[in-house]
């Protein structure tokens, strides 16, 4: 997985969650805890596929 990748997906995670919480304090911890809970599962993760979904 790339760290560019990663981190070109930020801006949009952070909108997307100040979306749906509307706190900015709290949609950064979202993103915080779907990034930790992305990286447990990095396993699972197929090379090539998209990181949006």
């Amino acid at each position: 997985m790339d760290k560019q990748a990663i981190l070109a997906e930020l801006p949009r995670l952070r909108r997307y969650a100040r979306a749906m919480v509307g706190d900015r304090a709290a949609a950064d911890d979202l993103v915080q805890d779907t990034l930790e809970r992305a990286w447990s599962q990095l396993a699972q993760w197929r090379a090539g596929s998209s990181l949006r979904p």
